[in-house]
Parts: structure tokens; sequence; C-alpha cells
């Protein structure tokens, strides 16, 4: 059994996971090294793709004006006040799952995580309600990300500490900087309510 785990961030927002039985501005913190993870058999990293096109996007606010988690913690979700059928992005990978709260991703837009030893990224954006899950690793690297502030095509934009490319989250894809047309690749994910998504990976 893996029991739902939750985190608390600040007054009422948590932010969900599920784990394993046994044991102003944002100022982002210092990127630090990942150890090396390998993917599952059936998932693969994208290739660089080539792509001249120049993309114009507006910029709304400064970096991390709508600041992202960076340093998640988890506590049992038994101590969480979610609805049942309150809604969770959920993500499982190699024997590993977590669900983070909608009502988190709402006024957070990004989290910076790690699931079975591989770098992910989790973002919601608010107004289109697209939610998606990405490994962050480019050529094989780490990235942390923060959010750009600025729309592309009316949707979110992160930009990574390294290099500060600006990528396009429903793209999963740099647009503008050194990384321009790389793109993450998309791990799979689910929007179910809370109490579906324990019952199922317990």
């Amino acid at each position: 059994m893996r029991p739902l785990t939750l985190l608390i961030l600040a007054a009422l927002l948590l932010l969900a996971a599920c784990a394993p039985a046994a044991g102003g501005p944002h100022t982002a913190p210092t990127p630090t090294a990942t150890s090396a993870a390998t993917l599952p058999p059936d998932v693969t990293l994208n290739p660089r793709i080539t792509d001249a096109a120049e993309y114009r996007f507006y910029q709304l606010l400064p970096l991390d004006g709508i600041p992202p988690i960076y340093d998640p913690q988890f506590a049992p979700a038994a101590e969480a006040p979610l609805q049942d059928e309150e809604l969770v992005l959920g993500a499982a990978l190699g024997g590993q799952a977590r669900a983070y709260p909608v009502a988190v991703l709402v006024f957070r837009e990004m989290v910076n995580d790690e699931l079975a030893g591989i770098p992910t990224l989790v973002t919601w954006r608010p107004i289109c309600c697209t939610g998606l899950v990405h490994d962050r690793r480019t050529d094989g690297a780490p990235r942390t990300f923060g959010n750009a502030g600025a729309l592309f095509v009316n949707a979110l934009t992160w930009y990574d500490h390294e290099t500060r490319s600006t990528w396009s989250q429903p793209w999963g894809r740099s647009i503008v900087g050194p990384l321009k047309g790389l793109q993450l690749h998309l791990l799979p994910f689910e929007l179910p309510g809370s109490r579906r998504i324990q019952r199922r990976w317990r």
C-alpha cells in the first residue's frame, strides 16, 4: 500500500503526494546537482527540434512574479482538508505517485519536483485550465524552472535558471534563448478527484 501524503505550503495551501509504504518576486535557490536516473523502458527523451521561426510573447509580470514551488515537502494526506472530488493533478512513475491539488496550482502554477529519481516540472495555467507534467532534463542535465511572467499564445511561459531561455508551457519547448528549439519530454498524468486517485494508487 502507498499512503497518500500531502504538503502544507502556507496557510491552507496544500500539495498532495502518494509515497511508498517504506519509508515580491521570489528569489530562487541555487540549483543543486541531481543524481542521474534512468527512464522507464517506455519513456524516451525528445530530440532537439530545429526551427528558425521567431516567437513573440507579452511580458506581464517580473520573473517569478507568481512564485513557483522550488522545494516541495510532503506530509500524510489524511491530514489534508481535501474534498472527495477535489481536482488534483496526479502523476505516477517508477512505482511512485504524487497528486498535486489544483487549488494550490492555481496560485503557484509551477512545481519543481522529483519523482522516482526523475526531475519533474508540474505546471498549471489557471485561465486555460491546462495542467502538464514534464521531465525537466535537457540533454541529460536537470533544469530548474521559474515563471517567466509572460504570455505566449495566451498560455504560460517558463524560464530556466541556467540559461534564462523562455519556454512555452503547452509546447514544453524553448522559444527564445540559448536553448531555443529544445523540447522537454511530456510525462503521463491524470486529473481525477482526490478520493478516486487515492483508491487507485493505494
